[in-house]
């Protein structure tokens, strides 16, 4: 590779970074984005690739993902594995492993989601991090609750909590109080449901999360009636 085409790759893949950091257009991050990565690709070929190529390849995964094309994301999740494996990056293998089971998820493909799902909970498990582990956790969580398998959703779920409780991570406590919630809820047991859904609740008022308030708003609402009927 010439020193012309190092100097034309590095400032592609700053750009591309660039890109893919500016989060508040997300259509100016998908065109700029799928632009700078083709010429990315064509110049790197023959490159030894590294942590920021690996880390480029699978934002590449989840903006595709966004935009529902889930076969395109999978190519790029798995190039990015690929090199995260290649350069023994556990955090980064971890991420990507979770990326890949998203999107199984995603296709309904409960299997392979709640493999590879587990192997990115191992390598956290090794890893000593704990957000990554209660993020799995409750990954899972949803993958046995999609089976219809709730208790041990409510298992996963209620380990996760306790994790984020832990490390004071207030989003990661308020979805799992929520889908410890909606569980509840998906059982019968109404009283449950409203206790956890109202501790989720709590938690978005006071630290003004915005995402999920509405669902959660309405589902105690709803609670509220089923129980003064009966």
């Amino acid at each position: 590779m010439t020193d012309h085409t190092k100097d034309n790759l590095e400032k592609i893949k700053k750009h591309l970074q660039e890109v893919l950091e500016l989060d508040q257009n997300i259509d100016y991050n998908q065109e700029e984005a799928e632009k700078h990565l083709r010429e990315f690709l064509e110049l790197d070929q023959d490159a030894d690739y590294c942590k920021e190529d690996a880390m480029i390849f699978d934002n590449m995964g989840v903006i595709y993902s966004e935009m529902g094309d889930l076969e395109e994301a999978m190519k790029y999740h798995q190039k990015a594995l690929k090199i995260f494996r290649e350069l023994d990056h556990r955090e980064g293998e971890a991420i990507t492993l979770n990326n890949i089971g998203l999107i199984y998820q995603t296709k309904g493909d409960l299997e392979n989601a709640l493999k590879y799902h587990e192997e990115a909970l191992k390598i956290s498990q090794e890893e000593g991090d704990k957000e990554g582990k209660a993020d799995e956790l409750g990954n899972i969580a949803l993958i046995f609750k999609a089976k219809g398998d709730l208790k041990n959703a409510l298992r996963y779920l209620q380990e996760a909590l306790k994790i984020f409780r832990e490390i004071d991570h207030k989003e990661g406590e308020e979805i799992a109080l929520s889908n410890i919630g909606f569980i509840y809820q998906e059982k019968g047991d109404l009283e449950n449901a409203l206790k956890y859904l109202k501790d989720a609740l709590n938690i978005i008022d006071k630290y003004k999360f915005t995402y999920g308030r509405d669902v959660i708003q309405n589902e105690i609402n709803s609670i509220m009636n089923d129980l003064e009927e009966n």
